[in-house]
């Protein structure tokens, strides 16, 4: 198993030279394992996006400027990160380039919103920009043009998310459209309480979405036959290999830490999770991120971090 300390404050040469050893693999795309995740010393205002090649043990951060989002936004070719940034009022985004690693900072929205979301389109050019107020009402839809830097609102609503949702999906919600809109797979519950996949060609009932908001989500690997799952038994939280339609679950994870936010790499050879435990000194907190390799059957790679407000409930996110 490879374990990676990754600490608060990198002195910038190193980081440079970093970045210089692992552009020709972002580049060239050599392997697929590449990892985004969220980083932050404690006394930042705010969190990072940092990037690893997994085979290379390489790690440099990914962007210049603070992020106050939960989720980890790649561009369906892998080549973008889109990211809000703290303390911005005026709801503003940043993008990053994983190329040339290069950051621009896009128009502000003309709302005081409370919070925002940002969803890639299929061309990886175009960008749904979304204000809410505090009640969690769109207060506004926009629409980014990478290339021309255009931002304009927008009548209509985004549309359902293209191709199957694979990660941070929870038991009840709906994770494909056909193309007239219309549900096509769903996640439920068999009889025993496990997370399945459901057809809507099935007569049975899908189980409600309230039940998945107290489950922690899963994540479908690529070919829909399993799903990474963290599930409770005998009082444990574990990492479970779960059959997406019948058959018997197998534990992957045996361990007292909290198990949470589950990523399945796009190759199905890795799952990466957030692995928390608790220490007996003034109630500290040690979080681990962790990379499981499926067909090895063991973890494979840890990364490491000592502060208390570092990843928490902010899942990873695999770069394809």
């Amino acid at each position: 198993m490879t374990r990676v300390i990754v600490k608060g404050a990198v002195p910038i040469v190193v980081i440079l030279v970093a970045i210089c050893l692992l552009m020709p693999f972002l580049g060239n795309r050599l392997s697929p394992h590449l990892l985004a995740f969220f980083g932050a010393n404690p006394f930042d205002n705010g969190q990072k996006i940092y990037v690893t090649h997994l085979e290379r043990g390489l790690t440099v951060p990914a962007t210049s400027l603070f992020t106050k989002d939960y989720r980890i936004n790649v561009s369906p070719d892998g080549e973008w990160i889109i990211y809000s940034l703290v303390d911005e009022a005026d709801a503003q985004f940043a993008l990053v380039n994983l190329q040339r690693w290069e950051t621009t900072v896009l128009p502000e929205l003309p709302y005081d919103s409370s919070f925002t979301r940002a969803e890639w389109q299929a061309d990886s050019q175009h960008l749904w920009l979304i204000a809410y107020d505090d009640f969690g009402t769109a207060q506004g839809y926009f629409i980014y043009d990478r290339r021309s830097t255009e931002l304009t609102e927008s009548d209509d609503e985004p549309s359902p998310y293209a191709g199957i949702r694979r990660n941070d999906i929870i038991i009840g919600s709906i994770i494909a459209f056909n193309d007239a809109q219309q549900p096509v797979l769903a996640v439920t519950v068999d009889d025993e309480g496990v997370p399945r996949l459901y057809d809507y060609t099935s007569d049975e009932p899908v189980a409600s979405i309230e039940l998945g908001l107290n489950s922690p989500p899963l994540s479908l690997s690529s070919d829909d036959q399993y799903l990474a799952a963290i599930l409770t038994r005998n009082q444990q939280v574990d990492l479970f290999l779960v059959p997406a339609w019948e058959g018997d679950i197998v534990q992957l994870t045996d361990d007292v830490n909290f198990e949470h936010d589950v990523v399945w790499s796009p190759d199905g050879r890795y799952i990466a999770y957030t692995s928390e435990s608790r220490g007996t000194r003034f109630g500290s907190v040690r979080i681990e991120l962790r990379v499981y390799d499926v067909e090895a059957r063991q973890v494979a790679y840890t990364f490491t971090f000592q502060s208390q407000n570092v990843i928490g409930n902010n899942p990873p996110a695999w770069i394809p």
